[in-house]
């Protein structure tokens, strides 16, 4: 997870963006959610072998940004 860094400067941008309304925050836990569940599908699916470990990391970044949408709008209260 070399670039580990990178991704919390990714995650801590989302914080500045304006996504500020009950609207994004429920899209985005909505996002979250089924990305989760996909996440989840793929691995189970696949042997570990067959996993790619880059992508896997992409995943998750994606559904951290999510949350942290949500996290910046429930903190704007």
């Amino acid at each position: 997870w070399g670039s580990w860094d990178w991704s919390l400067q990714t995650i801590r941008g989302t914080r500045d963006m304006k996504f500020y309304s009950k609207e994004n925050c429920y899209d985005a836990l909505k996002e979250a959610d089924i990305s989760t569940a996909c996440l989840l599908d793929d691995v189970a699916v696949n042997q570990s072998s067959e996993i790619n470990l880059e992508e896997l990391q992409t995943d998750i970044e994606h559904i951290l940004n999510q949350i942290q949408i949500a996290l910046a709008y429930i903190e704007s209260l």
